[in-house]
């Protein structure tokens, strides 16, 4: 960490945090705390920052929210979201909750967007972490929710068509980026330069002409790189998905048990290495060392420029 005189909230007193948001994943009884803070300092750019566990610093070893270390200036000034804001001399807004899913995502994401007031800020900044798709659930979001035609295909699709996962994979992408696309469109008064990428996964839809970017490299890819090692990203991180998938979507019927295979594969090498601890991975997790890089990383794929130094 910095010296006291180079963090980011060296002299800010007080922060605005939120826990009543959106937890839209599975819990067996764990809880979490400082999930979503909000650091005014009264910059002209805001740099907001979602995601889940990985945002939200699990690996750092000082953040655990199976142990409840969640200490607010943690959270703050060890993941790669402080580390930017520092960086870049912006505002702060950060949600990142355990296991949340990408529903829960960009549902806080659009509440965030919704309640900036017209002209507070000159630029808004915005880096959203996607993670697996096997974490969305039906009985969490709203029904007339675009997601609930791909997992209820009835609602959307005919139910006599048949699309290979590789089909769902792209669709799925592409129902959230339409959505990121409405409210980048609809917020164009913000001044919103966002960019989305995967912690996980490849991104899956070939569309590119989005009123946003769209970073190709998944973090944990980037992760192994720095072992060279060349990780393949996987579909899903809970294998049971495929089990659900074939019992429930009807558009799945014909799926092709060697693709399953090769994924779970690629799903057993993923696993493996988040295992290994080392200097990037802890309890797997990226370390305060990965986040320092990924932010260094992030930072020159946007072009965001540094406003002080490293």
């Amino acid at each position: 960490m910095h010296p006291s005189g180079l963090e980011y909230l060296h002299g800010v007193e007080t922060v605005n945090v939120n826990d009543d948001n959106e937890w839209f994943c599975y819990n067996d009884g764990w809880t979490a705390k400082n999930t979503e803070i909000y650091v005014d300092k009264g910059k002209p750019t805001l740099l907001i920052t979602l995601g889940e566990s990985w945002t939200y610093g699990e690996g750092t070893r000082i953040i655990s929210h199976r142990h409840y270390k969640w200490q607010l200036r943690d959270r703050i000034e060890v993941t790669y979201s402080g580390k930017m804001a520092r960086l870049l001399d912006s505002d702060l807004w950060t949600f990142g909750l355990p296991g949340n899913s990408n529903s829960g995502i960009f549902t806080a994401l659009f509440r965030i967007l919704d309640s900036i007031p017209k002209g507070r800020y000159e630029s808004i900044k915005v880096a959203v972490l996607m993670t697996a798709c096997d974490r969305d659930r039906s009985d969490m979001i709203p029904d007339d929710h675009p997601l609930q035609g791909l997992i209820h295909p009835g609602r959307e699709f005919k139910q006599e068509e048949k699309i290979t996962f590789d089909e769902w994979l792209v669709r799925y992408d592409e129902i959230f980026f339409g959505l990121l696309d409405q409210e980048i469109k609809k917020h164009s008064d913000l001044n919103i330069d966002a960019v989305v990428f995967k912690n996980f996964n490849k991104i899956w839809t070939p569309r590119r002409d989005y009123n946003f970017r769209i970073m190709e490299t998944f973090w944990l890819g980037y992760h192994a790189a720095w072992y060279g090692v060349d990780l393949e990203s996987c579909n899903v991180m809970h294998p049971d998905f495929y089990k659900i998938a074939l019992d429930s979507f009807n558009v799945l019927k014909d799926f092709n048990i060697d693709y399953i295979n090769k994924d779970f594969d690629n799903w057993e090498k993923l696993v493996a290495f988040l295992e290994i601890n080392n200097e990037l991975t802890f309890a797997a997790h990226p370390t305060e060392t990965s986040h320092y890089l990924w932010t260094k990383f992030l930072l020159d794929y946007t072009g965001w420029k540094s406003i002080t130094k490293i």
